[in-house]
C-alpha cells in the first residue's frame, strides 16, 4: 500500500478555491475532484510503503445521537499499529501527507466520519474534513482535530511500548470515549511532544482509577495536565523518564485527590 501526499500547488488552490469545489466533497465525488484538480499537478506517491489496512465504519446510538468511540477506539489501534514503524515524526506532523492520505485511500472513511460536517452549510466544516486546519489552528492543533491524523498522534502519544502483553492499554484506558475532545485536551499541551511524559502521566491517571476512582474525568486530566505544566519552566521533565513523570503526578493526585 503506497502513500499519497498533496502537492503545495493542490493544496494552495484547494484552500484558495474551496467554494469552487464544495459540491464534489458533498457529492461524494472524488474522481471528479481529482480531475478538475489535474489542471494543477496530481497527488504525489510518497517513498512511504506498508501493509494494506482499512479503518473501521461503525457507529452506535448514544442517547439519541450517532456515536463513533468503538470505530475511534480501534481506528487508533489500526492506523498506528500498520505506520508506527512508518512514519517519522517529521513526516506524521506533515499536513501534505494526512491532506493526500484523505483525498486518496481513505476517502471514503473521511466521508463516513465526518458526514456531518459535510452536510454544514458551513464551508470551513465540509474543508477541515478533509484539510488540516493549519492556518486557523496551528499544526499542532489542526493534526489533532482532522479524523485522519488524530489516529497517528493518539496511538504515538499512548502507545506503551514496556507493556509487552498489551502496549494499547493506556490508548484504552484514555481513549474509552470521546476521542476527539480528549485528543485536544492532550494536544493542547507543549509537553506533551514528549510521549514519555504522556505515558507516565497516563500510568498515574490509570493506576488511580484502577484502585477505585469512579471514572477519568476531565478535571483529573486537566489537574494533572496543569500541575507538569506548571513546574515545566523549573523543571526540565524531558530529562524525566516516564516513571519518574508517573511518580511527580501520583504525588500531586494524592495531594489533590486524597490516597486510594
Amino acid at each position: 500500500m503506497k502513500l499519497y501526499y498533496m502537492p503545495q500547488e493542490l493544496l494552495n488552490e484547494l484552500r484558495g478555491n474551496f467554494q469552487h469545489y464544495l459540491h464534489y466533497y458533498r457529492e461524494n465525488d472524488k474522481n471528479g475532484l481529482l480531475q478538475e484538480l489535474s489542471r494543477y499537478g496530481n497527488l504525489k506517491e510518497s517513498k512511504i510503503e506498508c501493509e494494506d489496512f482499512s479503518l473501521e465504519m461503525t457507529t452506535s446510538i448514544s442517547n439519541g445521537k450517532t456515536a463513533y468511540n468503538e470505530s475511534d477506539l480501534a481506528n487508533i489501534k489500526i492506523m498506528y499499529t500498520h505506520l508506527k514503524d512508518k512514519l517519522s515524526l517529521i513526516a506524521a506532523a506533515d499536513e501534505k501527507l494526512w491532506d493526500g492520505m484523505s483525498h486518496s485511500c481513505f476517502w471514503d472513511y473521511v466521508q463516513f466520519r465526518e458526514a456531518k460536517q459535510l452536510k454544514s452549510d458551513k464551508e470551513k466544516d465540509v474543508s477541515n474534513a478533509y484539510i488540516l486546519a493549519v492556518k486557523k489552528n496551528g499544526i499542532r492543533r489542526a493534526r489533532a482535530m482532522h479524523c485522519l491524523s488524530r489516529l497517528w498522534w493518539a496511538g504515538y502519544y499512548t502507545y506503551d511500548e514496556e507493556n509487552t502483553g498489551n502496549p494499547y492499554e493506556l490508548t484504552e484506558f484514555y481513549f474509552s470515549n470521546a476521542v476527539p475532545s480528549r485528543m485536544l485536551l492532550m494536544a493542547s499541551r507543549n509537553f506533551t511532544a514528549n510521549r514519555h511524559i504522556c505515558i507516565g502521566l497516563l500510568r498515574s491517571l490509570k493506576k488511580r482509577y484502577e484502585r477505585g476512582e469512579d471514572s477519568l474525568e476531565r478535571y483529573h486530566v486537566e489537574t494533572a495536565f496543569t500541575y507538569l505544566n506548571g513546574i515545566g519552566g523549573a523543571t526540565s521533565l524531558d530529562f524525566l523518564d516516564s516513571y519518574e513523570i508517573e511518580s511527580l503526578v501520583d504525588d500531586v493526585m494524592n495531594q489533590k485527590y486524597g490516597v486510594l
